[in-house]
């Protein structure tokens, strides 16, 4: 039993213990009445799989990072939503929700932040789909030794940019750090530890500016590729969904760019700090700072209705977008 101060949407969380891995999220709407009855169903799906080195060298402690895709989230400020594989390389994900999942194998999270150098390069396996009460096996993944990116992040004015948050992708345009540890000192350096043999483009986020994703780079095992970005004019997109009446709903958006790239989940530490601070909304959702260009916003309700609604930013400090569910 809980006593809440008014009605209104909330987010409840169950699980064994703060952080716990295998813990589920439920947004609910709580009525203006004296006592509610609310019954919470958890859900029995799972996706198993085994981290191998190429020749088949089972890896142990490999934490392997999890995310439903396209649903904002407050597990994406939670630091324990991972597991680790066991001394047999395998590990286990419980508890999930019908969606499509999106893992991030060998990601340190907030490791990174404390000087944690990882040994292998972050894999991410996106589009794993887990239907109701499905068991999902034979999600193996197999890790080189990790390469390095490193660069340097310029201001409009071509001087060195300091405190800028470095973001990486890999060659199918997914972000591989979404909770983004790794800046630009003042020099404008910075390192990206941790980067498969592939390649990646990279861009970058300070205050209200924003660069291009870079050329692509090669990233050999175990070497260091160089690149270089430039800050420009960015524009933080404020998105508010409303159903048919026109009242604010809850609901999972994703703003893709003209290549098809996924901004959803991007996150640096100035703005994870303004979000720890702030709080976190249920009904509003803000992504950027994104640098100018056409853009298109998918959203998906509660009930499932989608609508998709374009939208071009040409460095304005802010952009609010209503989009209405079909």
């Amino acid at each position: 039993a809980l006593k809440l101060d008014k009605p209104g949407d909330y987010t409840l969380i169950v699980g064994e213990r703060m952080g716990d891995e295998s813990g589920v999220e439920f947004p609910v709407s709580i009525p203006e009445v004296p006592t509610f009855a609310l019954d919470l169903a958890l859900p029995v799906g799972e996706i198993h799989g085994r981290i191998s080195t190429r020749d088949g060298t089972p890896l142990a402690g490999i934490p392997v990072n999890y995310e439903v895709e396209g649903r904002g989230s407050i597990f994406m400020l939670d630091m324990g939503r991972n597991v680790t594989s066991d001394d047999d390389g395998r590990f286990v994900l419980r508890r999930l929700k019908p969606a499509s999942y999106t893992l991030r194998v060998g990601a340190r999270n907030f490791g990174t932040f404390f000087g944690d150098k990882p040994n292998y390069g972050t894999v991410v396996r996106s589009g794993i789909v887990v239907k109701a009460d499905q068991i999902v096996e034979g999600v193996d993944v197999r890790l080189d030794a990790a390469g390095k990116i490193a660069g340097k992040v310029l201001g409009a004015d071509g001087k060195p940019a300091m405190g800028a948050s470095v973001f990486v992708r890999d060659n199918g345009g997914r972000i591989v750090n979404p909770l983004s540890g790794c800046s630009s000192n003042a020099d404008g350096v910075f390192e990206f530890e941790g980067a498969a043999p592939g390649a990646y483009t990279v861009s970058a986020r300070a205050d209200q500016l924003s660069s291009r994703e870079s050329a692509p780079v090669q990233v050999l095992e175990g070497q260091t590729a160089n690149v270089e970005v430039r800050l420009e004019p960015g524009t933080t997109l404020r998105v508010l969904v409303e159903d048919g009446d026109g009242k604010l709903v809850r609901a999972g958006v994703r703003v893709l760019d003209d290549a098809g790239r996924d901004f959803s989940n991007m996150l640096g530490q100035d703005a994870f700090e303004t979000v720890m601070t702030e709080g976190f909304s249920s009904t509003e959702q803000r992504f950027g700072p994104l640098p100018s260009g056409k853009y298109r916003v998918l959203v998906t309700g509660p009930d499932g209705a989608g609508a998709n609604k374009p939208v071009t930013l040409s460095g304005q400090d802010e952009r609010s977008l209503r989009v209405r569910l079909q």
